[in-house]
């Protein structure tokens, strides 16, 4: 399979074969630069001329790298470095329409190619680059070629005919104008075939100098919002911890509800217990239930049991009015029985507190 030399027709790629593995495609002749001024604003003079002294700087820079043990420029897409190859170009070379490269694709790459999806190329380069182990000062260094959706320079033709609008090739649709002069004779013709091809290189490097100054602003622009707005992974890292930080409170708040509850019903079966003994009982009833049951049931057997009034209130043997001697007698008795038997109960259960009281100690 030859390598591309200057075709009328537009489409002017071979595609090759799949390779004996069928896991690449070798896809040859593809045309970087066309001879000629190419105006660019990020190179150092604003524009440089593709011509055979800067195509031989590019071929001996390529060899330089890659013979050396340097990696193969890569294929991208629009030149951003996502960690993806879309395969490798594995030579540089010249030929008649300009500065042509092959590539080694991925079998699939080479099919989205052969299906439009991947419709054109542009290449990037360093104008000064030095070689790493031999420190050679190296000029015009391919640094990688991407896959863009609409060409970047002149005269680069798609990679697939999938678009043709015919079988031999891409149409090419010039003004009225322009077929009228091609059929003009001598130098008022020839004239104005130059002044349209004049007026359309111009309307181009505006159109080019137009997208330059819009990706510029986009670019500004960007960086503008990215100063205003938090990173979403710092949103979103508070709303974890706001998030965290309510149902660690709502917990809380559940806990100490549960506590109050469980004092509550304490302090119902044990109205006499003191505040630790009501709050020991309470955390051991939500910590295990049954042993809770089993303790109160003790707590309960030990507690002093009320004094029976045997006498009905207001009414003395046989039913009888009381007198207001024989109603304070009754209540004196009934209040000393009551102390009686807390007395009882303190000594029994709270000896200290007891001698401590009636100031034995």
């Amino acid at each position: 399979m030859s390598k591309l030399t200057a075709q009328p027709v537009l489409l002017a790629v071979e595609h090759a074969e799949s390779q004996p593995t069928r896991r690449t495609v070798d896809l040859k002749g593809v045309l970087l630069w066309a001879w000629g001024d190419v105006h660019h604003p990020k190179h150092p003079d604003g524009k440089y001329t593709v011509d055979q002294s800067f195509a031989d700087k590019m071929i001996h820079a390529f060899h330089a790298l890659n013979d050396g043990g340097q990696y193969f420029p890569a294929l991208l897409v629009e030149h951003e470095a996502d960690g993806r190859v879309y395969g490798l170009i594995i030579d540089v070379y010249t030929t008649d329409a300009g500065i042509a490269c092959d590539m080694r694709l991925p079998a699939h790459i080479h099919a989205m190619i052969e299906r439009g999806e991947l419709l054109y190329i542009s290449a990037s380069f360093f104008p000064k680059y030095k070689h790493q182990h031999t420190g050679e000062e190296l000029e015009n260094v391919l640094s990688e070629a991407s896959f863009v959706s609409k060409p970047h320079l002149k005269n680069i033709p798609p990679l697939s005919d999938v678009y043709a609008h015919s079988e031999t090739g891409f149409y090419t649709h010039q003004p009225q104008d322009n077929t009228m002069a091609e059929n003009k004779t001598g130098a008022e013709g020839v004239e104005h075939m130059e002044d349209q091809e004049n007026m359309q290189e111009e309307v181009e490097q505006m159109e080019e100098e137009g997208e330059d100054k819009m990706q510029a602003i986009e670019a500004k622009l960007d960086r503008i919002l990215a100063l205003l707005e938090p990173p979403v992974e710092q949103m979103e890292e508070e709303e974890e911890e706001v998030e965290q930080s309510l149902q660690e409170q709502v917990a809380e708040l559940k806990q100490t509800l549960a506590v109050k509850d469980a004092q509550l019903e304490v302090r119902h079966a044990l109205p006499e217990a003191d505040d630790a003994t009501v709050g020991q009982l309470a955390q051991l009833k939500l910590a295990n239930p049954s042993l809770y049951n089993s303790t109160l049931a003790i707590h309960q057997s030990q507690a002093p049991a009320p004094p029976v009034i045997d006498q009905p209130i207001g009414g003395g043997e046989g039913n009888e009015p009381l007198t207001l001697e024989q109603a304070e007698a009754m209540a004196e008795e009934a209040v000393g029985s009551l102390m009686s038997a807390k007395v009882e109960w303190f000594e029994k259960n709270q000896p200290q507190l007891t001698k401590r009281y009636l100031g034995l100690e």
